[in-house]
């Protein structure tokens, strides 16, 4: 059996950890995810817009933000998950990482 997800890593920027979680948390549908492999200073979430599920990790020191989806979503996933990822970034002024390399939008 396999498990396939896609994932995007936002990192940087100045704002704090407290305003990151506090901001997913507030999401439409963001509810914390009580069955993900937990880390310490690490808080995890879903958001769910009733096609697709996006899983969210906050992580402290530094702030990091780490949002993914399985591959079994329907096509629209990807319009979805990348309007997710941009709001998070303009959001919160950070920049995302794509096979090691950082990048800003």
């Amino acid at each position: 059996m396999s498990f396939e997800t896609f994932r995007v890593e936002l990192r940087g920027g100045s704002a704090t950890f407290a305003r990151v979680d506090a901001a997913i948390r507030q999401l439409p549908h963001a509810q914390p995810d009580h069955d993900s492999m937990t880390s310490a200073g690490s808080t995890y979430y879903t958001v769910e817009d009733g096609f697709h599920i996006i899983e969210v990790e906050v992580a402290d020191s530094p702030i990091q933000v780490s949002c993914r989806f399985t591959l079994c979503h329907p096509p629209s996933i990807d319009v979805a998950f990348l309007n997710f990822v941009r709001e998070r970034q303009c959001r919160f002024g950070i920049s995302y990482v794509e096979n090691g390399t950082l990048l800003t939008l």
